[in-house]
């Protein structure tokens, strides 16, 4: 793929799909520093800018960038969370399933307990609560959540609280899923 930059019609690079992570994705967008908000307005633009970084500077410069991300508090950081929200909006409008719909609610509220790194405030409605899960899923895997609702069975202190109250935190998840789930019967049903 060629495009004319100021240099002339010489820039290319060649498409191939690499798989990569969630977490990589969003690391890759998140660690350019050429990148805009205009530059990832639609899921087919973030997703040329996701291979063409990866194609640019290699996968050993992705998963650098996701290692840097990880270790990280990225709560506030609004360019982290555009460029999350960016790539969440890319895998849905690609089809790609995260599997967060197989699991319980117990599963789902426990998964937000111990991996969620935000506050209640950006889990404040139904659709947060979907992104914020759907992020969990395609980062950890449905099959590892599932892992950590049962040993939080065994192991309640394991919940990470932020922080607000550390007694409040298990039951607010357990409230947005709920209202998560309620809302999605009620668009199921047709009622706002």
């Amino acid at each position: 793929m060629f495009e004319p930059n100021e240099f002339g019609p010489d820039l290319g690079f060649l498409r191939v799909p690499v798989p990569l992570s969630f977490d990589v994705m969003v690391a890759v967008l998140a660690d350019s520093h050429a990148l805009t908000r205009e530059d990832l307005e639609t899921p087919a633009d973030v997703r040329w800018e996701v291979e063409f970084h990866v194609a640019a500077y290699g996968l050993f410069a992705a998963h650098k960038a996701a290692g840097k991300l990880a270790d990280t508090n990225v709560i506030g950081d609004d360019w982290v969370m555009l460029c999350r929200r960016a790539v969440l909006d890319m895998l849905i409008a690609e089809g790609v399933s995260s599997g967060v719909d197989e699991l319980t609610a117990d599963e789902m509220a426990a998964a937000l307990m111990v991996h969620s790194d935000l506050y209640a405030e950006h889990l404040s409605t139904p659709v947060d609560v979907r992104r914020e899960l759907t992020r969990l899923a395609y980062s950890y895997g449905v099959d590892a959540l599932r892992r950590t609702a049962a040993s939080l069975a065994v192991e309640p202190y394991r919940v990470l609280a932020p922080a607000f109250d550390a007694e409040a935190w298990p039951a607010f998840c357990r409230r947005a899923v709920a209202g998560m789930l309620a809302a999605d019967i009620r668009a199921l049903a047709g009622v706002r």
